[in-house]
């Protein structure tokens, strides 16, 4: 079976919207990167 991936820099908008877009469209992982993580606002949890 093969997987399905996608980076997050590939993607406009925000991250928290992110991984709901690539889920609906899909994908079954999604690589985050690293300007994601720190133009984030929110906690880790």
């Amino acid at each position: 079976m093969n997987k399905r991936s996608i980076a997050t820099v590939s993607l406009s908008g925000a991250l928290d919207e992110k991984p709901r877009a690539i889920a609906s469209a899909g994908f079954d992982a999604a690589e985050i990167f690293e300007n994601d993580l720190l133009s984030f606002g929110a906690s880790p949890s």
